[in-house]
Order: C-alpha cells, then structure tokens, then sequence
C-alpha cells in the first residue's frame, strides 16, 4: 500500500512538472531573485510544507496533499521552463537536481501518511482489524524518515546546490 500510494504521488508531482514545462511560456512572479537563506531557513520551510501536506490532507483522504504536490511541481517546471528559455539549463543539473529529488521524496511520504486515516477508517468500517501499535509505528517511522529527508534536502540546497536566477 505504502509503495502505491508513493507511485500515485510521484505520478503527480511528475505529471505537474510536465505540464509546468510544456505549457506555452510565461514568466511566473514568484520566481524571485537569488534571497540568501541559510539550511535551516529552508528545512523550516519544506517542513511547513510538509505538516500542511499532512494536515490537510489527513481531512480530505490525501486529495489536498496531491494538490500541493500538483502545485510545487507545477511551479518546478516552470522553472526548467524558464532556466531553458534563458539557455541556463545547466542549472537543472547543478542547481535544482542535486536536493529536489531528496526534497519531493520528503513530501511524498508526507502525502502518504496524510491518506492513511481515510484508509484505516475505511478498513475500520469493513470490519478489518486495526493493528494501532503497528500503524503507529508506521506513521512514526515515515514521518521522522520524511523529516530527515526535508533536513538532508535543505543541507544539499544550502551546501551544494542553488538555483541562481538571472
């Protein structure tokens, strides 16, 4: 189930990015300049993301969760739209690859464990036995994985990789 749902999400993000790319150009605004922000200023901000995904998408069995991801890749490829339109798209590779695959992978756990309350419900409501102590361990287990992800993610874009926008 765990891996499905990772594929599901995945399938999202990646769709969105196509879309973002592909789509006839136009510059986004929130496309901003080079703003120095320190690791943690950045770990900060992907796990707000990330309790977002997992809090709203707790309340609508992971729909909302598949919307920011939709969202974030959407605006992602925008971006390699705009690095390549300005022939800078060796930034994909030095800039945005080396701690976005690390990131969304962060944020796809999160999306997962926010459906999780709508499958047990679901299987709850069947009749299904309910391990708590397993499912606990679980949600415990891919949340701190997430997390460290996020933490790994924010050290790799403030260390090694930075999108320096024109």
């Amino acid at each position: 189930m765990i891996l499905r749902l990772g594929y599901l999400y995945a399938g999202v993000f990646i769709t969105a990015v196509l879309i973002g790319s592909l789509l006839p150009y136009d510059q986004i605004p929130y496309l901003k300049k080079d703003e120095e922000m320190f690791f943690l200023n950045i770990f900060l901000n992907n796990l707000q993301v990330g309790m977002a995904i997992l809090g709203i998408g707790a309340f609508t069995g992971g729909i909302m969760s598949a919307g920011i991801l939709f969202y974030n890749g959407y605006i992602i490829g925008k971006l390699v739209q705009f690095l390549i339109v300005n022939h800078d798209a060796q930034q994909l590779f030095t800039g945005l690859l080396p701690h976005a695959f690390v990131e969304v992978l962060g944020l796809i756990l999160f999306s997962i464990v926010s459906s999780f309350p709508f499958i047990y419900l679901y299987r709850f409501i069947k009749g299904d036995a309910v391990d708590l102590r397993k499912l606990t361990r679980t949600l415990l287990q891919l949340i701190s994985a997430a997390a460290v992800l996020l933490l790994m993610a924010s050290l790799l874009e403030e260390y090694v990789s930075h999108v320096h926008l024109p």
